[in-house]
């Protein structure tokens, strides 16, 4: 293994580990409503930590290298706040490039995997134009199963209504074992995917050349349904600094 750098960004340290391959480069979208713990299952993915307190409506971004299967991948998360807007994203160009979503709902509450029906009603009409990308539905919070108020088969019915979507319930509270195994399959996945989208390119260039889809185009602005209702939150947001951390 290669030697050990740290930078400091910000008073907060970072740390790089050295590697010797060159990884396969994913830029997954975490989606979903407030509270149902999208931070809480990247963090918990990423340092098999469980956060009890973390930053409420804000972007954030997660660089870090993982490797799954002795496949290498470098993974760049980028956690939405539920109060944010696509038009926020679409400045941003949060949505540009994007190789995987994962929408998350709490199985403890109902309106949240209404919310993660919305965004993916949104994704599907929007999936001609970004590529068909894998979408993975989780339903998170299992340990309070006790208290559930959506029931795994109606997860299970949702993502099998839609193309390439995968469904995993997990908990970020109860451990790592649950989460890493959604996530680990949701990235090879990805990695199918991304590596089918490279032949089917390889292949259409020898044919013709087309242009490019524009990014306003319809399939974009089927992709905004959810995302462009009203917030009462959005007057914060133009202030906000998005953060990222290397991990």
């Amino acid at each position: 293994m290669a030697g050990k750098s740290s930078t400091t960004r910000k008073g907060l340290q970072f740390l790089r580990l050295g590697h010797t391959s060159k990884p396969l480069n994913f830029r997954i979208v975490v989606m979903g409503a407030e509270d149902v713990g999208k931070t809480a299952l990247i963090v918990r993915y990423l340092t098999k930590k469980f956060l009890h307190e973390y930053i409420r409506g804000e972007l954030l971004t997660y660089d870090r290298r993982v490797t799954v299967d002795d496949k290498e991948f470098s993974l760049f998360f980028i956690d939405t706040p539920g109060t944010n807007t696509l038009a926020n994203l679409e400045k941003q160009e949060i949505m540009e490039n994007v190789d995987g979503y994962v929408i998350v709902y709490s199985i403890t509450d109902r309106k949240s995997f209404m919310t993660s029906k919305e965004m993916l009603r949104s994704l599907h009409h929007g999936f001609e134009i970004v590529g068909h990308s894998p979408v993975c539905l989780i339903g998170n919070k299992l340990d309070l199963n006790h208290m559930t108020k959506v029931t795994q088969e109606e997860g299970e019915s949702v993502s099998k209504f839609y193309p390439n979507v995968e469904f995993r319930e997990c908990s970020a509270a109860e451990g790592v074992k649950s989460v890493e195994f959604a996530f680990n399959e949701f990235l090879k996945t990805v990695a199918r995917s991304k590596d089918s989208k490279k032949h089917i390119n390889s292949n259409s260039l020898t044919v013709s050349k087309s242009p490019s889809p524009r990014r306003h185009s319809a399939g974009n602005s089927a992709l905004s349904h959810w995302w462009r209702r009203p917030r009462s939150s959005s007057a914060c947001e133009h202030n906000r600094q998005d953060r990222t951390y290397t991990m």
